[in-house]
């Protein structure tokens, strides 16, 4: 790697340049504060100050060095997103964006910005041959949760709170990744607005307007305004959308739906409770939270609503005839069949030509006396960074992350909405303003995303064997987990100086 050379700096470090002028959707008008809602603030710049945030960076170039990701072929996943790798500009919202962004960051810190695509799920194989050899073809990976966190606890990563500047309380950072994913003082993984896949990966609720207007239900964007968007107010609104049109008393693709899902969707539920399998202490520190009475009995309301064969249908249930549930139920919910459905962000490119009105919202409270509304992301699709532990200069590597980052903030993350409106995505400001709250509000299970414990997949069989038996599974269970989890803190603390 070439040698690097500071640059004295006589005045305060200036903000980058970069051209994001299109990208002009307005900043969210949250509800009154009487709503029993907490709407966040900080998914977006506030554009009614004219300071811009700025990276505590030193003034500082690198001579050319290259900085190089290991990225996802986006266009082999379908991907709509392309957050790292830009070749030049097409005229399309995200693609300049990033453009811009990189060629801002090259040209301040005078480094070279390289992507290397390679096929989804080769990450695995690729990071493990490049490090056991003791190369760094790969500065940055950019992969799915499940693999990265995988790779680190065998010891392939950096621990990113020994880089110096990596700013985790600056805004352009996911806080709820920092919080939920961290053991001890041990952080492998990140995400944030440098990234745009991850937002695709998030799970809400999308719903049909149309449908519920027909049907004289409540609009759900209200309720989540009024805070009284609960688990009970969502089973009973999808009790009322359902029916049998044949009249058969059997329910099939001809018939009208409550919700369409799948059995994971309760562990989903579980979460957007503000609930976890694992709870920290003041050291940061993982313990199993037991089953509570609060949790068994969000539990069962989702199992309820989830088995209600007259109401909802699940994937593992579904006889649709074409031998693809989701591909059903993709035409069902396109045709006004089902008013809910609880997927990730990405499936709203499926709906971008549906002539109804639909919206996102995010996942239930399981009560009004809950403050705030919760999300969470599919794990096999949300992306982030994680550092080789081989890299030869993580400064600066840190530096041009950082500096990527907070471009990305002003610049990216504003394309991003515009991008969802542009291409029908969403249809309104409503869900614009429902998507950054989403987004504000993840929670990480890091025993289910750390393979450390099962409890997800107990909680998944209920639902597909329709035996509410929670309990009895969690204690079966619990002594091997345990043990589990504790091997797992183990191997955090000990690469925490890696």
């Amino acid at each position: 790697m070439k040698r690097r050379r500071i640059v004295c700096a006589i005045t305060a470090v200036v903000m980058l340049v970069a051209a994001f002028a299109a990208c002009t959707v307005d900043p969210a008008v949250p509800p009154d504060e009487t709503s029993g809602t907490s709407v966040p603030t900080d998914t977006q710049p506030d554009e009614s100050t004219s300071e811009r945030i700025m990276p505590d960076l030193p003034d500082i170039t690198y001579d050319g060095d290259e900085i190089s990701f290991l990225v996802w072929n986006f266009e082999e996943t379908g991907s709509f997103f392309n957050d790292i790798t830009s070749h030049g500009t097409d005229g399309t919202l995200i693609n300049d964006a990033t453009y811009n962004r990189n060629i801002a960051v090259e040209e301040k810190y005078k480094v070279k910005i390289k992507t290397y695509e390679q096929p989804r799920y080769s990450a695995n194989n690729i990071v493990t041959s490049d490090v056991n050899a003791g190369d760094c073809t790969y500065n940055v990976v950019v992969d799915q949760l499940d693999t990265n966190l995988n790779l680190a606890v065998q010891g392939y990563y950096m621990n990113l709170n020994n880089l110096d500047y990596l700013d985790f309380d600056k805004p352009w950072w996911d806080s709820g990744v920092v919080r939920d994913l961290s053991i001890g003082k041990t952080l492998f993984i990140a995400s944030g607005d440098i990234l745009i896949r991850d937002n695709g990966s998030t799970v809400s609720v999308i719903f049909n307007m149309d449908m519920a207007n027909d049907r004289k239900l409540e609009s759900p964007f209200d309720l989540v305004d009024s805070g009284a968007w609960t688990l009970d107010k969502m089973y009973e609104m999808a009790k009322g959308a359902a029916e049998d049109v044949g009249g058969d008393g059997v329910m099939d693709t001809n018939d009208r739906y409550g919700l369409l899902g799948e059995a994971l969707n309760i562990h989903m539920l579980y979460l957007g409770a503000g609930l976890c399998t694992v709870e920290r202490d003041s050291e940061n520190y993982l313990s199993y939270t037991g089953v509570t009475d609060q949790s068994h009995a969000v539990l069962e309301k989702a199992y309820s609503m989830l088995t209600d064969e007259f109401t909802s249908a699940m994937t593992e249930h579904w006889d649709g005839g074409s031998g693809s549930a989701w591909g059903d139920y993709n035409r069902m919910f396109i045709s006004n069949q089902s008013l809910f459905m609880i997927q990730a962000m990405e499936h709203l490119m499926i709906f971008k030509d549906m002539d109804s009105w639909h919206g996102i919202v995010p996942l239930p409270k399981a009560d009004e006396t809950q403050k705030d509304y919760y999300s969470t992301v599919n794990m096999y699709w949300f992306t982030n960074i994680a550092l080789e532990r081989t890299n030869l200069d993580p400064e600066m590597v840190s530096v041009i992350l950082e500096a990527m980052a907070a471009e990305s903030y002003y610049g990216l993350n504003k394309c991003y909405y515009d991008t969802l409106v542009e291409n029908r995505w969403l249809d309104d400001q409503d869900s614009v303003r429902m998507l950054k709250m989403i987004l504000a509000n993840r929670r990480f299970d890091m025993a289910v995303y750390g393979g450390i414990g099962d409890f997800h997949f107990y909680y998944k069989q209920t639902v597909i064997n329709r035996s509410f038996d929670i309990m009895s599974s969690y204690m079966a269970n619990l002594q091997s987990a345990e043990k589990k989890l504790s091997l797992y803190i183990k191997k955090y603390d000990e690469l925490q100086f890696q």
